[in-house]
């Protein structure tokens, strides 16, 4: 193309697009048609009476262009005023604009189409270029929001949104050269003073700017807010967002997130604020995702964003305040020190945003003077929220680094406890349990003599007590970590665990969504609360729950092991496979893998499975099956070495020693153990555990006629009613009834649960020589249900194209 067919000038423009115009055209083709052409006469109309023209339709936006900014303003104006039954975002710029005979172009339209993105619906976003033409019209008015960095512009952009109708009032001033509005400074002590003023001066005139987080006004003034739904304030909330890392290497990623997630810590001490947990909140860090859709996905009335720069010895800090659902900017201030003064600055930032609050912030500290240990600190807790061995490896020595820099750091002593623990062999690593333990236990004494009111040694001793099974212990840390900071994930996590353990299942289901509002992307309490609707057998719930995972989660494991489960569950077996071999093939020895196959009768795959991990989920049963009762034992009474976990490795163990018969074996080693009366418990302390174990030594008692059935049956009917107080629905529970009445010579009962169950979706392959049935083995009734259970697993296995179980 010869170059005398380019024009080039400088130009306002004007880039608008339809919302929600996508979804439309995938339910009414017509109707989004239709919207189009009628925009366009709609906007056409508009340009022609400013002085303007479309230059070109892109999809359902349009790109115009005037001669006057202060025109194009008017157009915009004038365009979402207007009445129509559809809904646009307007961006406006002034800028260079390149139009030749096929194509316009030019950094002018990109910054105006960055912007348009950044307008709310029915909204108008416009450059501070645009806005720098227009700023001495009396009728027209604008809101800094903030420099912008949009993607694909090298600079940040400072955006205003443009105030029009009956939100008109008095002008805002431009920012000065720093990007912030005139009296905003840095370099103070304390920001009291400042942040107030700069508070007051973005909201021009209102009340304050937190009136919704106001705790009451003064009766002097009137405040004019509009109401609620049923005249419900929200509550106050607020998400931190990691900062951005804007110096020129870009490596100091760890220590901008770190700067936010110490801010976040103060924020959480603030009464009556909630404050989103670091999972959710920083799971938006590098995402191009408007504060507004951030809000409503957090489900907080406001934001703090900001940056890190550093150059040599020294750095500036910027913060940002933002109110979710308009995005204005509320409250900003930059920062400059010297690297050593870092330890101050948090505390600046979260007092500043306090006073905007109009609450107390608890005084905190750092916890060291070290900067090269801080800097280590901060390295190994970004490293554990990934949660993969190699990185919590990782992670270790980092920390190791900052104790022998500052031995006497508390925080990097807890986070240091809490690494031992998760790199335990019953969490994600191999060092044994009562080893990992031990040491942790040390780190978080001393901790908690350093500051005995650091809630991250209370969490991790709590994790501490409940691998141990010392569930009481576990309770009184995670609740006073709770206490120090109501946004801790993961002692909201573990706390959901215990009461999971203790049977509360209602309880638990309540803590869970409450932890799910404050942090709605903490994965791991997401997959936890599936499993307890499913204990309930309340499917849907659990697949509404599935469906949030799959929007935030696609390519977690845990998303797609708890579909796996769901299906199971309801006896969707063929499903089940193939999600598993789908989705599941890379990763190797996944625990769904062993339970799916030895459901469908496949016993030496779900025993391969098993050799990978080096035990059997299911206990010794699927390893008898392949190796022999003697091989499955010695394997299963090999693990019992592992250490204090006697939960899951004894477990295994008394299931294959009744599978296996050697009922007498299982009975001596209860009695040595103290029995029920005991200290037994304390040994398999789980209340959803110990009721399985209960299944296992009633069978054993039953076959030997001991006299001591009759404790056994009593202690397995209070856990059984337990459960069906706090809401037990799900398939394996009425087979556990099942199995309860079989033993207590109950046929009526055993026979009704236990179809109750199959209908329900359990399937059992071995349900015919079952141990806990052995009183019912030739009752024609338990024959033919035992049959039909065959019968249904061979439908599965006809799905996932296996050859049928012999019935």
């Amino acid at each position: 193309m010869s170059e005398d067919r380019q024009v080039r000038q400088l130009a306002a423009i004007v880039f608008t697009d339809l919302v929600g115009f996508t979804e439309l055209m995938e339910t009414d083709e017509d109707r989004a048609r239709e919207i189009v052409r009628v925009q366009r006469a709609l906007i056409d109309s508009c340009a022609g009476r400013h002085g303007g023209r479309i230059l070109k339709e892109i999809g359902d936006g349009m790109l115009l262009m005037f001669g006057s900014g202060v025109e194009a303003l008017r157009c915009a104006i004038e365009i979402q005023q207007a009445e129509k039954d559809f809904r646009l975002r307007i961006g406006v710029h002034i800028g260079d604009v390149v139009i030749d005979d096929e194509e316009v172009y030019g950094s002018g339209v990109n910054v105006a189409s960055r912007i348009e993105g950044l307008a709310e619906p029915d909204g108008i976003c416009l450059s501070r270029d645009a806005w720098y033409q227009a700023r001495n019209q009396t009728d027209l008015d604008a809101r800094f929001i903030g420099k912008k960095h949009l993607k694909g512009i090298r600079e940040p952009v400072e955006v205003f949104q443009l105030r029009f109708g009956k939100e008109v009032g008095g002008q805002a001033p431009l920012p000065d050269e720093t990007g912030k509005p005139p009296g905003a400074t840095g370099n103070r002590k304390r920001i009291y003073a400042l942040a107030s003023v700069l508070v007051l001066s973005v909201m021009a005139g209102m009340y304050l700017v937190f009136d919704r987080f106001a705790v009451s006004p003064p009766p002097s003034e009137e405040v004019a807010v509009s109401p609620e739904p049923d005249g419900v304030r929200p509550e106050p909330s607020i998400a931190v967002l990691p900062f951005a890392d804007m110096s020129a290497d870009r490596d100091q990623d760890y220590f901008a997130e770190g700067l936010a997630e110490e801010i976040l810590n103060l924020l959480a001490g603030i009464d009556g604020l909630r404050v989103t947990g670091r999972t959710s909140s920083f799971a938006f860090g590098d995402k191009d995702i408007p504060i507004p859709e951030i809000g409503q996905t957090l489900g907080v009335a406001h934001v703090l964003e900001g940056s890190v720069r550093k150059d040599g010895e020294r750095f500036r800090v910027t913060a940002q305040l933002v109110e979710a659902d308009t995005g204005f900017h509320l409250w900003s201030e930059r920062f400059d020190r010297e690297l050593e003064d870092i330890f101050a600055i948090q505390d600046e930032i979260a007092d500043a945003i306090a006073l905007a609050l109009q609450v107390t912030l608890k005084a905190e500290s750092i916890g060291t003077d070290s900067l090269e240990a801080y800097e280590h600190y901060l390295r190994g807790r970004k490293r554990i929220y990934r949660r993969t061995h190699d990185d919590l490896e990782r992670a270790r020595s980092l920390l190791d680094h900052a104790l022998a820099l500052d031995p006497d750091y508390a925080p990097a002593l807890a986070t240091s406890a809490e690494v031992r623990l998760l790199l335990s062999d019953v969490a994600y690593g191999d060092v044994p349990v009562s080893q990992a333990n031990s040491a942790a236990r040390e780190e978080l004494n001393l901790a908690l003599e350093l500051d005995g009111e650091l809630a991250e040694a209370h969490a991790a001793l709590g994790l501490l007590a409940y691998h141990e099974w010392d569930l009481d212990t576990a309770q009184g840390h995670l609740e006073r970590a709770l206490q120090l900071n109501p946004s801790l994930s993961g002692a909201n996590h573990w706390k959901g665990l215990l009461l999971g353990a203790q049977g509360r299942l209602r309880e638990g289901i309540e803590h869970r969504e409450r932890f799910l509002t404050l942090d709605p992307l903490f994965i791991a309490n997401k997959s936890n609360l599936i499993d307890q609707y499913r204990r309930m057998g309340d499917y849907t719930t659990a697949e509404q729950l599935f469906d949030r995972m799959m929007e935030n989660h696609p390519d977690n494991p845990l998303t797609w092991g708890q579909k796996i489960r769901l299906l199971m569950d309801q006896g969707e077996l063929a499903r089940a496979v193939e999600v598993a071999e789908t989705v599941l093939e890379e990763i190797p020895g996944h625990q769904v893998f062993e339970e799916i196959y030895y459901r469908l009768g496949e016993f030496g795959r779900a025993a391969e499975v098993a050799d990978e991990r080096g035990y059997s989920r299911l206990g010794a049963r699927v390893l008898i099956e392949v190796k022999g009762a003697e091989a499955a034992l010695e394997q299963s009474r090999a693990a019992l070495e592992h250490g204090p976990l006697y939960d899951a490795v004894w477990l295994r163990l008394i299931d294959g020693l009744v599978w296996a018969g050697k009922h007498e074996e299982l009975v001596s080693m209860v009695d040595e153990k103290g029995g029920l009366s005991g200290p037994l418990e304390d040994r398999v302390r789980h209340f959803n555990s110990f009721a399985h174990f209960l299944t296992a030594l009633a069978t054993a008692e039953h076959q030997l006629g001991r006299a001591e059935l009759k404790q056994t049956l009593s202690e397995w009917r209070d856990r059984l009613d337990m459960m069906n107080e706090n809401g037990y629905g799900a398939p394996w529970y009425y087979f556990m009834e099942s199995c309860y009445h079989a033993l207590a010579d109950d046929r009526a009962q055993a026979l009704e649960y236990l179809e109750t169950a199959m209908e329900a979706g359990f399937r059992e392959p071995l349900l015919a020589r079952h141990p806990a049935f052995a009183p019912m083995h030739e009752d024609p009734e338990f024959e033919a249900l035992a049959k039909r259970m065959v019968e249904l697993i061979n439908v599965e296995r006809g799905r996932a194209d296996l050859a049928p179980l012999s019935i």
